[in-house]
C-alpha cells in the first residue's frame, strides 16, 4: 500500500492501515470456516503467553516435544492459510 492510499485511508475510515489488515485477516478467518477465527484467537493468545520460547512448554504443559512441535507445525499451517484448512495446489 502506498502512503498516499494509507493517509487517504486514515483520513476517511479513521484506521489506519495496520488496523484494517487486522480486521480484514478476521474476515477472512469468518469466511474460512467458522471456528477459524477462534483459532486464531487462541494461537495469539498462546503466543502472548509463551512469546518464542517453546522449548519450555513441555516441562510446564507435561507435553512432549513432539506434540509440542505438532502443534507448532498445525499453528504455522492456520497462520499460512489464514484458516484451519489446508489450501493444496
Amino acid at each position: 500500500m502506498s502512503q498516499g492510499a494509507g493517509v487517504r485511508l486514515a483520513a476517511n475510515t479513521g484506521l489506519l492501515p495496520s488496523r484494517a489488515a487486522f480486521e480484514g485477516t478476521r474476515i477472512i478467518l469468518r469466511q474460512n470456516s467458522a471456528e477459524s477465527e477462534a483459532i486464531f484467537d487462541l494461537l495469539l493468545e498462546l503466543h502472548r503467553l509463551w512469546g518464542s520460547d517453546w522449548s519450555a512448554v513441555p516441562a510446564a504443559s507435561g507435553l512432549s516435544e513432539a506434540e509440542v512441535t505438532w502443534f507448532l507445525e498445525y499453528a504455522s499451517m492456520v497462520l499460512d492459510n489464514l484458516g484451519n484448512y489446508a489450501v493444496s495446489d
